[in-house]
């Protein structure tokens, strides 16, 4: 896979087989997560976009002014997903997913861990000399749960 890491401006680090969100690691290494204008930088988002997403509570508020890693992959889920889905329906498989946005406790799967698998999903979703079939998604999908 080439380009940018999925539903970011930043671009795929050369030989990273996976686009995980461990890329983003360094960044809430150094700080206890970002403001909204890093947030933006980071994503190609408006600030309105994002502000909006908080108050129709897809994301839950920052702490402080600061987008954690849990806000970051969790907007970057929606966005990944947006040309695919409607915003209400990511907005329900994320509810589906992890319940409460401002519950911990009811998560299946942590954002970040989330978003590292559906892009691991996609880098191998390229189609090189085949069609992608719904029957290969789904095998793809089984091979990264397990």
């Amino acid at each position: 896979m080439t380009g940018n890491l999925p539903g970011t401006t930043l671009p795929l680090p050369e030989g990273q087989q996976d686009a995980l969100f461990t890329v983003l690691d360094p960044i809430f290494a150094v700080s206890p997560g970002g403001l909204l204008s890093q947030v933006t930088e980071l994503t190609g988002l408006g600030a309105a976009t994002i502000q909006n997403w908080v108050k129709r509570g897809w994301v839950s508020n920052p702490v402080s002014k600061r987008y954690g890693e849990l806000h970051v992959a969790r907007i970057l889920l929606i966005n990944l997903l947006r040309p695919a889905m409607k915003l209400e329906s990511i907005a329900a498989l994320l509810r589906y997913v992890n319940g409460s946005v401002d519950d911990r406790t009811d998560d299946i799967i942590p954002e970040t861990q989330l978003y590292s698998l559906l892009c691991s999903v996609l880098t191998r979703l390229e189609p090189q000399d085949s069609i992608i079939t719904h029957e290969s998604i789904i095998t793809l999908i089984g091979a990264q749960l397990e």
